[in-house]
Order: C-alpha cells, then sequence, then structure tokens
C-alpha cells in the first residue's frame, strides 16, 4: 500500500508542485552564495561589494517571494488532496523563510559597516567558514527536496546531512562570538553580533524546512489510502 501511495503522488499534481518547492530552495542556496561573496568582501572592507550583494540577495528574495505565491496559488485551484496541500504550504512558506533570512543578513552585514571599523581576520574567516556551510546546506534542502519524487531513501540522506551541517554552523557560531572585538566601537561589536545571530539564524530555518520534509517523506513511506 506504501508503494501504491507513492506511485499516486509521483503522478499527481503535488509531485510537479514539490519539484517547484525545490526551484524556490535553489533560491535560497543562490542566495547564499551571494552572501558568501558579500562576506569575501568584508576583507578589503569593499563598501561597494557588500552593497552590489545586498541588491543581488534582494533581487533573489523577490524572485523567491513571487515563486512562493504562485506555488501557494496553484495549490488553491489544484485537485491536491488537502493533507498534501497543507504540507507543501507550509514547507513551501518555510523554504521562503530562509530566502528572507539570508537577506536579513545581508543587511545586518550592510549596517555593521555603515557604523565603521574593521571586521577582525580571524572573525571574517569564521563568518566566511559559516555562510560556506550555509551555502552547503541551502543546497541540501534543495536536493532533500528533490529527492523525494525519485527516492525516499536519498531524501531522508539529505536531510541527514542538513542537519549535520546545522551542527557545524552551531559550533561556528560559538567561536564567532569569541572572536568579536573587544576594543573599539561598543556598537560595532553589537552590529557584528547581530550578524553572527543571522547567520545563525539561518541555519536554523534550513533544518526548520526539512523536518516539514520529514514529516512527507515519514507520510510516503507508510501504508494509506489512495485518494
Amino acid at each position: 500500500m506504501a508503494d501504491r501511495y507513492m506511485d499516486y503522488f509521483r503522478r499527481s499534481a503535488s509531485s510537479s508542485i514539490l519539484e517547484s518547492v525545490a526551484d524556490l530552495a535553489l533560491k535560497g542556496r543562490d542566495a547564499a552564495r551571494e552572501l558568501a561573496r558579500v562576506v569575501e568582501a568584508l576583507e578589503s572592507a569593499g563598501s561597494s561589494a557588500v552593497e552590489s550583494g545586498v541588491e543581488r540577495i534582494s533581487s533573489i528574495e523577490e524572485e523567491g517571494d513571487s515563486l512562493r505565491r504562485q506555488i501557494l496559488a496553484r495549490l488553491s485551484r489544484s485537485e491536491v488532496p488537502a493533507r498534501d496541500a497543507e504540507m507543501l504550504a507550509r514547507l513551501a512558506r518555510r523554504t521562503d523563510l530562509i530566502i528572507d533570512q539570508i537577506k536579513n543578513t545581508a543587511l545586518a552585514i550592510r549596517v555593521a559597516l555603515e557604523a565603521g571599523g574593521v571586521v577582525p581576520e580571524d572573525l571574517r574567516r569564521t563568518l566566511a567558514d559559516m555562510v560556506g556551510r550555509l551555502a552547503e546546506e541551502t543546497g541540501a534542502v534543495a536536493a532533500a527536496i528533490r529527492s523525494v519524487n525519485s527516492s525516499l531513501e536519498d531524501a531522508r540522506a539529505q536531510i541527514e546531512r542538513v542537519e549535520s551541517i546545522e551542527h557545524e554552523i552551531d559550533l561556528l557560531y560559538y567561536q564567532a562570538k569569541g572572536r568579536l572585538p573587544e576594543s573599539g566601537s561598543v556598537r560595532f561589536a553589537i552590529l557584528l553580533n547581530d550578524v553572527i545571530n543571522e547567520v545563525e539564524y539561518a541555519a536554523d530555518l534550513c533544518e526548520d524546512s526539512t523536518d516539514v520534509l520529514s514529516v512527507l517523506v515519514v507520510r510516503l513511506s507508510l501504508p494509506g489510502e489512495v485518494p
């Protein structure tokens, strides 16, 4: 019966909409990669490069919002079973929040630079590691979502990868906290602390997204009636 429901899911509109949610997750990966370039620009205090990165991330975020609205509109007019529609809508919203948070992180970096001060090199390297892993994590979110239509085992593996990377970012989070500047402007240090928190929260949102996906994977793994 589980195989029967899985076959039904793959032939239904639910499968197509899930592919669109995977495309939305890829927007998050693209935004994270742009954020990595923004952090790289901190090495030379390149405010123009940071500003360009913020603009590109904002553009990706707008594309993500548009895609999320399209997904929700399709769900409202399709013949997707209510239990699938609710799950897919929740997954789309959680995935879109990742992109929003990456934009918030970029904006926090811009605010910190505008306050003046130089990011300590050891902190910049740690931030670069955090954001690099965030880019990997968002890619794993997209891979997990896309894998559902082909292999639930692969989807579970990618979900575990997201959890593993999130744990790595947690460890780097505490390293970054210990590398905040001890001298100079207190305001600048507080703003850098905000940046660290924003990156860590983006990583948490990735795991939140795959938590929702895990429920769908379990549902597709268990015996159930075909609608």
